[in-house]
């Protein structure tokens, strides 16, 4: 667990609220704490770069210490410049002193693109079969008329056969964060996964469109 105290000579009573912090979330599990003097996106970028992170999880927003440190721009800084996978949750989605908590429906967002594709829904299928979860592929359709409907059911239809997915498929119609976040409710989703590179360059402004996919979500987001 990483505290970015945004430097100043308070160590010992950053390292207290944290141990305290620690104590109470995360009861139980072996965690190691650190406290950078830097602003908390730079912080979690160097750490990740230093010691080769697979994934970062981190709320969108908090409560007590939390709250201080992470904001939308802290989330949006480390989704735009972190090179790992990002797990990220609005606090009510986080379930105190849960070691394991139960996954059933899993939502993968197929964007198109057959290098993003593979590599988002094949993280989002191992996820799902870890956990016996239901996995679902989702491609959202911005502009609906008959072509582009068919296409995305082409899409996913394909990246199923191709991948060898035991998964189900959904079109979703609309904007997509209001897509994504209507689709993530009736398949009662207990994660969404999507790719980061459709939202960079597709939609190019991550720090507003990601940013509002993640926020609004029902469940957690995990972007890769």
């Amino acid at each position: 667990m990483v505290y970015a105290s945004g430097g100043g000579d308070d160590h010992k009573t950053d390292a207290s609220r944290l141990a305290t912090h620690c104590e109470m979330a995360l009861a139980g599990l072996d965690a190691r704490r650190l406290i950078a003097d830097d602003e908390p996106a730079a912080a979690i970028a160097a750490l990740v770069e230093a010691n080769g992170i697979d994934l970062v999880m981190m709320p969108t927003h908090g409560d007590g210490l939390i709250r201080q440190v992470l904001n939308g721009s802290v989330t949006a800084n480390v989704l735009h410049n972190s090179g790992c996978a990002v797990w990220t949750a609005i606090h009510e989605h986080l379930v105190p002193n849960v070691a394991e908590p139960r996954y059933r429906s899993v939502v993968c967002a197929i964007a198109g693109r057959a290098a993003e594709d593979e590599h988002v829904a094949r993280t989002a299928a191992k996820f799902a079969a870890g956990r016996g979860a239901r996995l679902t592929l989702l491609s959202v359709v911005e502009e609906p008329n008959e072509g582009n409907i068919a296409n995305a059911q082409d899409n996913i239809e394909q990246c199923k056969a191709a991948w060898k997915l035991d998964a189900g498929m959904r079109i979703a119609i609309g904007s997509v964060p209001k897509a994504l976040h209507d689709a993530a409710l009736r398949e009662e989703a207990d994660l969404l996964v999507v790719g980061r590179g459709h939202f960079r360059e597709r939609l190019g402004a991550l720090r507003s469109h990601l940013y509002d996919v993640i926020r609004n979500a029902p469940c957690p987001v995990l972007s890769v």
